[in-house]
């Protein structure tokens, strides 16, 4: 089954055409099942291609002189032999998380979108391109194949990082958990409800004010995922996320250094498997 649950309420089978909603997954397959993320410079965006079908959160960033949807996250796509967006997810309406999303509008389909509640009316959101947009409650999840997205978003400030949709992605064994930008008092709020993560993408691009001391040391992922820009002006990453993560047993992977890191799910948690370079 696939297809959107809140409470348990809903589900929708693949292939399926349900009224109000037209939620459909039905691609062919494209490749390996993996999870990708990319080096698109301060900001960020991961392909996760699951049993045929593409997921993406985030879109990249884009300014005057560059847009990564276009110069990175499109090329890369191509070359996973992805030749449509099923769902994307979008954390926050930063340009950082989605300023990739009107050049890849142009240049491939993206079947579904998908935001938090707390967007519905920002500035930013009604400006994007004609797409299907939902927007969703925390609590919500789907199930993509045998993945399971479940989804959170909290309500604790007006700043739009504090608001920021978290996705966790449980799938054959492993889990892996995105935060956006969210902070500490975000993170507080998964650690009541989730039980924990091998693979752990760092808030806000591995700053000071995101992935606390408390949650490394509860989790313990195997990998620290950081998705930032080489030499950027923020001092990202934190020397104290790096630290705190090696000091609890993560592998701390960065996107600046190192570039397009593949992962596998494994009935052990993600596996590391490679480095790719550009098309």
């Amino acid at each position: 089954m696939n297809g959107w649950r809140s409470d348990g309420a809903f589900l929708v089978g693949l292939g399926c055409l349900v009224a109000g909603f037209g939620w459909v997954f039905a691609t062919q397959p494209v490749g390996s099942d993996r999870m990708v993320a990319l080096q698109v410079g301060q900001g960020d965006c991961t392909v996760l291609q699951v049993e045929g079908r593409t997921v993406m959160i985030d879109a990249g960033p884009a300014g005057a002189n560059f847009d990564s949807g276009r110069r990175v996250v499109w090329p890369m796509l191509r070359r996973l032999g992805v030749r449509k967006i099923d769902l994307l997810i979008l954390t926050h309406p930063d340009l950082d998380h989605v300023g990739g999303l009107s050049s890849l509008a142009e240049l491939i389909p993206i079947d579904q979108v998908v935001m938090s509640e707390a967007f519905r009316y920002h500035p930013m959101v009604t400006s994007f391109p004609s797409l299907d947009l939902r927007f969703i409650r925390s609590g919500e999840s789907v199930q993509i194949g045998t993945a399971e997205l479940d989804f959170r978003s909290y309500l604790f400030g007006p700043d739009d990082n504090e608001r920021s949709l978290i996705t966790r992605v449980k799938w054959r064994g492993s889990t892996a958990v995105f935060t956006g930008d969210a902070g500490f008092r975000e993170e507080q709020a998964i650690l009541r409800e989730w039980s924990g993560a091998d693979w752990f993408k760092a808030g806000h691009h591995g700053s000071d004010e995101s992935t606390s001391t408390g949650l490394l040391q509860a989790w313990k992922p195997n990998y620290l995922l950081v998705s930032c820009g080489r030499r950027n002006r923020f001092g990202h990453p934190s020397p104290r996320v790096v630290a705190e993560g090696e000091a609890v047993g993560a592998r701390v992977m960065r996107t600046d250094l190192m570039g397009h890191l593949e992962f596998i799910p494994t009935q052990n948690g993600w596996q590391f498997t490679r480095i790719l370079r550009n098309p």
